[in-house]
């Protein structure tokens, strides 16, 4: 993917907060007058018996989809009228043109994918290209800016998660809770994330003078919505220098983190958090047969995620032993663990000589996030909270 030759506007703008302009400026919609940034994905096209005449496929594409951060352009509210799809049967067919001015901070990652008519056999092949990426940097003497010290494109992992596993085994009777033991266990895994902020002046770091806001993004319209500290949601505090979230409320969001000097805005920073589900597996342990003398049956699983021995499994993974007997419709639910015992005539065993044998299964998938343990606002909308009047969760 390239910026197309004879555009005067790469995919990097200045912005000078003196003049409060852009170098090139792309005119902002695709009725003002500026220089708009075209991006062109080209498509090559060969085959090893030398049939394909053509090399330059563009002129074949279909279906053309573009996408900023994951996210279809034509979905997204605040790319409205902000750019244009050649649809022309030529060799830039497919070229994005962009009319939009990128805010100093933000990250615009543009792939493209659509599909080719093979002329030869009369096959669709889907098609990618890209990412690039649209940025602007600040040239003021006194430019601000802010980041974050961690990834913007953080994954948290709710099976690795050490602190969570660590107050799993002591809501469950198989430790004490000591604080050094939480303090070890509050790692790197953890679903405190606390996430260091730096805003600059120059190259001078701030510690006040400016103040923090933090914005969701909405996945389908880009749109930004506020968060309050103040609100029941992931955020734990935030302050001139540090933003806390608990992960474990998060199944993935994208942020915008924006510094203002008074009422102006002069720096922000993008960044998202999602969760990570890796494979696991789980083994029943018990691989033994039923004995006639067989009243019960007691089973325990193992577990591995990612090649390793995984301990309690079912702190972050929902676990349902099934049962039915051969012979049987019914499929019953014995219990949600990591270890199952009951009682083989109950589960439908031996009723008669049809039911002589019974299957035994697991079903199970990795917990969403957690929610706030409250009541629907039509009965009231009742927070349920600790003795320190901590909002519990679940999932």
């Amino acid at each position: 993917m390239i910026c197309h030759t004879g555009s005067s506007s790469p995919f990097t703008q200045v912005y000078d907060a003196e003049t409060q302009s852009y170098e090139p400026d792309r005119g902002g919609t695709s009725s003002g007058v500026g220089s708009p940034c075209m991006v062109r994905p080209i498509i090559e096209l060969n085959a090893d018996d030398g049939s394909m005449v053509n090399a330059r496929g563009n002129q074949f594409l279909a279906n053309m989809k573009w996408y900023v951060n994951g996210v279809d352009i034509t979905t997204i509210q605040a790319w409205t009228d902000c750019y244009a799809i050649r649809n022309t049967n030529d060799s830039l067919k497919g070229t994005l043109t962009v009319y939009k001015n990128i805010p100093v901070g933000e990250r615009c990652e543009l792939t493209f994918e659509g599909v080719i008519n093979d002329p030869r056999t009369n096959l669709n092949i889907p098609v990618t290209a890209g990412p690039i990426v649209l940025r602007t940097t600040d040239k003021s003497k006194d430019q601000w800016s802010l980041s974050i010290c961690v990834d913007p494109a953080l994954e948290y992992d709710p099976i690795r998660d050490q602190l969570h596993l660590y107050h799993y085994m002591v809501a469950h009777g198989q430790i004490v809770h000591t604080d050094a033991a939480e303090e070890a266990a509050d790692d790197d895994t953890s679903y405190r994330q606390a996430i260091p902020i730096e805003v600059r002046r120059g190259t001078t770091l701030q510690n006040s003078g400016y103040t923090l806001e933090l914005y969701r993004v909405n996945a389908s319209t880009g749109a930004l919505t506020q968060i309050s500290t103040s609100d029941l949601n992931e955020v734990i505090s935030m302050s001139l220098t540090q933003l806390n979230i608990d992960l474990r409320l998060i199944e993935k969001e994208e942020y915008v983190l924006i510094a203002k000097h008074g009422t102006t805005e002069v720096a922000r920073q993008s960044f998202g958090m999602k969760r990570h589900n890796g494979d696991y597996q789980l083994t029943p342990v018990n691989a033994a047969g039923v004995a006639p003398s067989d009243v019960n049956r007691i089973d325990v699983l193992q577990g591995r995620y990612e090649g390793n021995v995984l301990d309690h499994p079912a702190c972050a993974i929902k676990i349902l032993w099934k049962t039915q007997a051969v012979g049987s419709n019914t499929v019953n639910t014995q219990n949600e663990g990591e270890t199952t015992e009951y009682n083989l005539g109950q589960a439908g065993l031996g009723l008669d000589y049809t039911t002589a044998e019974i299957d035994q299964w697991i079903e199970s998938e990795v917990k969403g996030k957690h929610l706030i343990a409250k009541e629907s606002a039509s009965d009231g909308g009742k927070v349920y909270c600790d003795e320190n009047n901590v909002p519990f969760i679940f999932n």
